[in-house]
């Protein structure tokens, strides 16, 4: 059996225990402390969370259209492409039958320029001269073009003889 608590074994224990007491008051604070540090660290991680997840959001988003824009704009460039490639057809087509419809057409060069001239009347003198049987009838239309310079005071005549193609052979 153990010995009876003197006053002095008494107070020894009451004093260690105000002294745990303070110790624990004291620790207490600075836990309280270290439990508000934590709560404010807490709303600050979730803050950065939520941030975080609004522009994982937003870069998904982003990354889905320039997807949808690279695929429209590989689009737009094969559709300027097939333009491109119609227009120079069209380019060539139409030169083809711009040359195609000049050859109907002569050019008549040197003949003297008269105030109202019949210019039929002149490509007609010029085929004879030539020994070609040619009438107004065989000619579409005929004008005297406009001059490229001062010098050139007598303008051609382009005269376009519509209809079948016949070949003139001079003696």
């Amino acid at each position: 059996m153990a010995a009876p608590a003197t006053k002095v074994d008494a107070k020894n224990i009451n004093d260690k225990l105000d002294k745990m007491l303070k110790t624990l008051v004291a620790n207490s604070s600075t836990l309280d402390k270290l439990i508000e540090e934590m709560r404010e660290i807490r709303k600050s991680q979730q803050f950065l969370s939520d941030q975080y997840e609004e522009m994982k959001k937003h870069l998904h988003s982003t990354d889905e259209e320039v997807k949808t824009l690279r695929i429209e704009n590989q689009d737009l460039k094969d559709h300027v492409c097939k333009l491109e490639a119609q227009s120079g057809q069209m380019q060539e087509d139409m030169n083809n039958l711009e040359q195609y419809g000049r050859r109907e057409c002569l050019e008549f060069q040197g003949l003297s320029w008269e105030e109202s001239e019949n210019t039929d009347q002149l490509v007609i003198c010029v085929s004879k001269l030539l020994q070609v049987d040619l009438s107004a009838k065989d000619i579409s239309v005929s004008h005297r073009l406009s001059p490229v310079s001062e010098s050139n005071w007598q303008p051609t005549i382009i005269a376009r003889f519509p209809g079948q193609t016949t070949y003139v052979t001079l003696k």
